[in-house]
């Protein structure tokens, strides 16, 4: 979901836009005037009125999307988390304390996914793993 301003995400906000945009074509707006006003593109606005015009404002609301499946289930993270609770010696990794690289490897030998070092800070995060 988008961030939240004054209780409003961004989705919500850009979903209004788009409903003020068909409102202000159904008016008498030109497009060109109401790119303008809206800081949008006159191709949006194209898009948008036809797509109401089509299948009704509804259509304008944003959807929201689950995103791509984990790649590790709820137990892979738990079996992570027991292993990071040991010395990263005993996999054979040089200093005492854990580097993303490292985890990165554990769980490409261990679970068979591949991760971004940029990912793993995430889902130590969501585990509630630190490095101290």
């Amino acid at each position: 979901m988008g961030k939240r301003v004054n209780n409003i995400t961004d989705n919500d906000w850009k979903a209004e836009q788009r409903k003020q945009a068909v409102e202000l074509y159904m008016k008498g707006y030109k497009q060109a005037q109401i790119a303008k006003i809206l800081n949008v593109t006159q191709a949006s606005i194209s898009l948008w009125v036809t797509k109401s015009n089509k299948f009704g404002l509804d259509i304008l609301k944003t959807k929201y999307s689950p995103g791509a499946p984990a790649k590790l289930t709820k137990e892979n993270k738990q079996e992570l988390l027991k292993i990071l609770r040991q010395p990263p010696t005993k996999f054979g990794f040089t200093t005492e304390f854990w580097l993303r690289k490292y985890i990165v490897e554990v769980i490409k030998q261990t679970f068979n996914v591949c991760y971004h070092p940029s990912q793993v800070s995430r889902i130590l995060k969501e585990i509630g793993w630190t490095n101290k």
